[in-house]
Parts: C-alpha cells; sequence; structure tokens
C-alpha cells in the first residue's frame, strides 16, 4: 500500500473497538475531536492535536459527535514509540490537505513518496514533545468501579470516601490503589478527567462556557478558565474557536 492522506467524516457517534493498522498512522481530527486509547493511557484529540501511531500498535477510536479525520498511512515503518500525541502546528496541517491531491491509486508515485517523505520527517520532528493531556486507564475491576463512579460524578460535589464507597474500597485502599495502579492520586485524576470532559463539551457542544464550568464542577466562569488555562495553556472561548489548523472547509 502506498503512503496516501485521506479525509473521512463520522456523523454520528463511533467506536472502532480495539484494532491495528497494517502500517504507520498520522491521526489528526480536523473537525470535532477523536478519543485516543493506547494501552493504559487514553488522550482526547481536537484539532490542535494529533498521533502518530506505530504500525500494529491496539488502539480504540471514539467520538461524541460528529468529526472529520484527515489522516496519513505510510507505506514503510518509521516510528519507534507506540504512541505520540502531540501539538499540531503549520506546516503539518498544510502538508496533509496537499498530500490529498494524490487519489490512493495514485500515491504511489515518485514524486508524491518523496512528499510523504518530507511529512513524516515534520510529523517526527513535532512528535517529539509529546502532549501529556491523557488520563490513565485502570487496570482491575475495583479501579474500574472507581474511575468509573469518578466520570460520572465530575460536576458533582463527591468525596474520595463516596468514590471508595461506590468501588466497595476503603478510602484509604483506595488512595493507595490510585498511586499505585494509576500512578496519581484520586485528587489529581479527577482534576484532569474535569479539564478533558470540559474540552470534550467546549467542542461539541455551543453551550455557554459558565454552563460547562459548572457541568465539571466549578463553581465559577473565573474558576474554570484560570484551572483550563493552566492546564491547555489557552482560555476555553480560544480553545472553542476553530483552529487554524482545521482543513474541515478544504
Amino acid at each position: 500500500m502506498a503512503s496516501h492522506a485521506f479525509h473521512k467524516t463520522f456523523d454520528t457517534f463511533i467506536d472502532t473497538g480495539v484494532r491495528t493498522f497494517a502500517c504507520d498512522y498520522l491521526l489528526f481530527a480536523s473537525a470535532g475531536a477523536f478519543r485516543l486509547e493506547v494501552g493504559e493511557r487514553f488522550w482526547l484529540l481536537p484539532p490542535q492535536r494529533a498521533a502518530l501511531i506505530k504500525t500494529g500498535t491496539a488502539v480504540r477510536v471514539t467520538t461524541r459527535g460528529p468529526a472529520t479525520s484527515s489522516s496519513v498511512l505510510f507505506e514503510a515503518p518509521f516510528l519507534e514509540a507506540d504512541c505520540r500525541v502531540f501539538v499540531i502546528q503549520p506546516p503539518l496541517p498544510e502538508m496533509i490537505a496537499y498530500g490529498m491531491r494524490w487519489p490512493q491509486e495514485a500515491a504511489g508515485s515518485p514524486e508524491a513518496e518523496r512528499f510523504f517523505r518530507a511529512l513524516a520527517d515534520v510529523a517526527i520532528a513535532m512528535s517529539q514533545q509529546p502532549e501529556e493531556t491523557w488520563l490513565p486507564r485502570p487496570r482491575t475491576p475495583e479501579m474500574q468501579r472507581a474511575v468509573t463512579a469518578t466520570l460520572e460524578t465530575l460536576g458533582e460535589p463527591i468525596s474520595q470516601e463516596e468514590i471508595a464507597a461506590r468501588a466497595h474500597l476503603s478510602p484509604r485502599t483506595l488512595a493507595r490503589r490510585f498511586e499505585e495502579e494509576m500512578q496519581t492520586s484520586w485528587r489529581d485524576f479527577r482534576g484532569r478527567a474535569r479539564m478533558l470532559r470540559a474540552a470534550e463539551l467546549l467542542l461539541a457542544s455551543q453551550e455557554p462556557i459558565t454552563e460547562i464550568a459548572f457541568a465539571v464542577g466549578f463553581q465559577s466562569s473565573s474558576a474554570f478558565v484560570a484551572a483550563f488555562r493552566n492546564f491547555f495553556g489557552t482560555t476555553p472561548s480560544a480553545y472553542r474557536r476553530p483552529s487554524r489548523a482545521s482543513l474541515a472547509s478544504r
């Protein structure tokens, strides 16, 4: 299979299930957002971020609403890490768009292959600063219950003791299991989850920022904006605006 770029639009919720690719894969949502699960982590991929996925790596991709993939499959494997998520910047979005000038059946030309090798070099260079906005995935039934309960109550003033009760664990055991199994504290996990849920809501709806702040457990929009800026490096309003990198209109 020759290297090629492609658009694919999903109008509703999708779940690919766990799957692998027979080649290295650059996954980029030019509109909407994907959730990417790899191993014991999962990421949110809005238009500001992309993922390089190594041949044969088991992944699962889901969406909560409409999304468009503007991605690249590479003929020759070149990745070392199973997955790297990174902030996508010019000229990579423009290069992906340019690569779509070659339909798949014509993508094996010498000109096309030279271009896709250059595109791969640019993507690798950007991925050298991987994005750390991910959440750990639980490995045991008890922690799965704890994580599920936490994610279902992000907008509520729930305590760690209440989560422990729902997971059928003591508070002390829950704290220890989070540190050992998830490599983080329950409080930090919940804080990261609130930010990722807020990002999903910003991209999937037109709800006012104040309403989104309340939906993820903040009592004021100012506190939410400060926390969001600290986590993502930008304001909720700027994050929601169509990314300059978006290829949806191309």
